[in-house]
């Protein structure tokens, strides 16, 4: 079977598969722009950061975050040099600028989307030779549910499964190269913290499939060359390496990375007892089995799945199973409370595209069996993809509703013209805060007034953001502070000259 995605035109039959393929393409950038219209781009808080670090590139800033969001390292001012995002999605849309503006961000994803569901076609058509499963399949991608909100954001959502469909090709190849799959293992180690464990087990399986030295060796050699500007920032900045802080694997509940006083060592993740940390695990487990299969699935696909699988085992589907497998356990059992609260979402755009081909290699295998008839398996197909549209509907107005919920209350009290915030603001969103009005600010985990106004002693803040949704403090406890804004969940606290 030949590797390349796009075969070249040899017959009539052969450019009717590409013009099919380069209709498709034009469809998904047409249908990605029409839907983005209903999607803010920043409504997120990863999409917003995004955003807020592109704009220092631009301004030659560098790497350097204005906000305090987490409390993982001992910070002594509001602004400071990024250490735990990753910052090839940042160079990313900061590049996309010079094309179409600040503004124009998002237009990188639509473009990686839409080359995503050609390559999907393409696959399944290489594998196939019908048109109408391999379309069916990448429509799944286009139409892909939960993750199309995500996708018409500013996060990396697109730049991950791009690199994650590449990657998976490119090295369960029959004869992998070293230089292309180093190359794209790096990107991935750029892009998210966890890809470095993707780059790892990439290695791992080329040690396993047997490859030559040669190809292990300059695996390693162009991975290491591809993140070494990385490693050489962070050392001349950090004084470390890598970025990664071993305090997050010992955290009791998510919002410890907010709170001042999180030891971050196994004594305290130790601390509720063997049986409640065990219980953890195995509501991570599930939750990550939600968001790396069930979500992905639409609740309904797995049948296609396995008969993909059956098509591909030998060649994609053995590394791709290992992968997810993987990834399963380790966002699970080690990366609990940071997959339920999105990192487990966001792994599972790594795997969407291979999801998409299994889809419509199952229709097709479907149809192989000579089971039902053919126009029984196309209605199955028209079904999948009235559901993945329907789907992909649904959750843009379910996620569109819950961001608009959270986010504006801090829009209304910001766009007040007699509220003029200078300084710093401690509160519980402070990302989102400076990407609406610039303000810098620091998190905090509120626990009392007193930790809350220690806080904003340390980092110089004049105000302290309250908001009841987070359960916080009354504003009489906070003595020396002042109200000066108070509606809906909101209330603002000046600091008394």
């Amino acid at each position: 079977m030949k590797e390349e995605i796009f075969k070249p035109c040899s017959s009539l039959k052969q450019r009717f598969f590409n013009l099919t393929g380069a209709g498709l393409f034009l469809f998904s950038i047409g249908f990605l722009l029409l839907v983005a219209n209903l999607v803010e781009p920043n409504a997120t808080m990863d999409s917003a950061y995004y955003h807020i670090m592109a704009d220092k590139l631009e301004q030659g800033r560098g790497f350097e975050e204005p906000v305090v969001w987490h409390h993982l390292n001992d910070y002594k001012s509001l602004s400071h040099p990024m250490d735990y995002w990753m910052p090839l999605g940042i160079v990313a849309y900061w590049l996309s600028r010079f094309f179409a503006g600040a503004a124009g961000e998002i237009y990188l994803n639509i473009l990686l989307w839409s080359l995503l569901v050609t390559f999907v076609y393409y696959e399944i058509l290489n594998h196939t030779s019908r048109p109408a499963y391999a379309v069916a399949g990448a429509l799944t991608l286009l139409f892909c549910g939960r993750n199309l909100f995500y996708v018409l954001t500013t996060d990396n959502i697109a730049i991950y499964g791009f690199l994650g469909y590449l990657f998976i090709r490119k090295i369960s190849a029959e004869n992998p190269s070293g230089l292309t799959t180093g190359f794209i293992a790096g990107l991935i180690a750029l892009t998210r913290i966890e890809g470095i464990i993707f780059a790892a087990l990439g290695f791992f399986w080329l040690v396993i499939r047997k490859a030559r030295f040669r190809v292990l060796a300059i695996y390693l050699l162009v991975l290491l060359v591809t993140i070494s500007p990385w490693l050489i920032r962070n050392y001349l900045v950090l004084g470390k390496l890598w970025t990664s802080n071993t305090k997050a694997l010992f955290l009791q509940k998510y919002d410890d990375l907010f709170d001042e006083r999180f030891p971050g060592n196994f004594a305290y993740f130790v601390e509720p007892g063997v049986k409640a940390v065990l219980m953890q695990r195995l509501a991570g487990l599930w939750n990550s089995f939600l968001n790396l299969f069930a979500v992905p699935g639409a609740f309904l696909l797995y049948p296609l799945w396995l008969l993909g699988l059956m098509v591909i085992w030998k060649s994609s589907g053995k590394l791709f199973s290992f992968l997810l497998t993987v990834f399963w356990l380790l966002c699970g059992l080690l990366f609990t409370h940071q997959a339920i609260k999105g990192t487990s979402m966001h792994i599972s755009a790594f795997f969407y595209p291979g999801f998409a081909v299994l889809n419509g290699l199952g229709l097709w295998k479907l149809a192989e069996l000579k089971r039902y008839k053919e126009s029984f398996v196309r209605f199955i197909g028209i079904v999948v993809l009235i559901w993945s549209l329907v789907f992909s509907g649904l959750s843009i107005r379910k996620l569109n509703q819950q961001y608009e919920n959270d986010n504006l209350p801090y829009k209304k009290m910001l766009s007040r013209q007699d509220i003029v915030l200078s300084g710093g603001i401690v509160s519980v969103y402070p990302i989102y805060i400076y990407y609406l009005s610039g303000l810098p600010g620091v998190v905090s985990s509120f626990a009392t007034s007193d930790l809350t106004v220690a806080t904003a002693d340390r980092f110089n803040c004049d105000y302290i953001l309250l908001d009841s949704r987070a359960n916080h403090t009354e504003a009489k406890a906070y003595t020396g502070w002042e109200s000066i804004y108070k509606e809906s969940c909101l209330e603002l606290l000046k600091r008394k000259k």
